[in-house]
C-alpha cells in the first residue's frame, strides 16, 4: 500500500466520493475487459468495447493523477449509460456500468431504461469537478503574491 501512496499522492487528496468514482472507473475497465478479451479469443473484433476499454484505462490513469480534464471526460460516458434503448425491430443502444439501478418503460414494443445509478454518479462527478476547481483556484491565489513580488 505504501507503493500506491508514493506513486499516486494526489489520489489521497480526493474526497470519499472521488475515491469511489476512481474505483468505479476501474470496475468499468473490468466490465469491458472480459467481453473484449472473449471476443478477441473467438476471432471477433469488437471495436466499440475495445474503444470503451481503452478510454477507461486512460481515464483511470489520469484520475489517479488528479487531472481535471479526466473528470470532464467521464461525463459523456455516464450520460450515455443513463439511458438505454431497445427498439421493437431489435436495434438497441446499451452502455453498461458495473452498478445499475434502473427503471424500465415498454411503450409499443420499445424498451426505454433509465439508469438512476449513472445519474447519481454524474452528480458526484460534478461535485468533484467543483471541488477540484476550488482547490486549483485556492492554490493559484496563494501563488499570485509570489509572482507579483518577483
Amino acid at each position: 500500500m505504501n507503493w500506491f501512496k508514493t506513486k499516486f499522492p494526489q489520489y489521497q487528496t480526493y474526497s470519499r466520493s472521488g475515491k469511489i468514482i476512481v474505483w468505479l472507473t476501474f470496475a468499468n475497465i473490468l466490465n469491458y475487459l472480459v467481453p473484449t478479451v472473449l471476443a478477441l479469443t473467438n476471432g471477433i473484433v469488437d471495436l466499440l468495447n475495445a474503444t470503451i476499454l481503452i478510454y477507461h484505462i486512460v481515464l483511470f490513469w489520469f484520475l489517479l493523477h488528479k487531472k481535471l480534464w479526466a473528470w470532464y471526460a467521464l461525463i459523456p460516458f455516464y450520460i450515455l449509460s443513463s439511458f438505454q434503448f431497445v427498439f421493437a425491430n431489435g436495434a438497441h443502444f446499451v452502455m453498461s456500468t458495473p452498478i445499475t439501478l434502473s427503471f424500465s418503460l415498454t411503450p409499443s414494443g420499445a424498451k426505454i431504461v433509465i439508469n438512476f445509478a449513472s445519474l447519481i454518479i454524474l452528480f458526484f462527478i460534478m461535485k468533484n469537478i467543483h471541488q477540484i476547481k476550488r482547490e486549483i483556484l485556492l492554490e493559484q491565489s496563494f501563488r499570485l503574491p509570489e509572482k507579483e513580488k518577483s
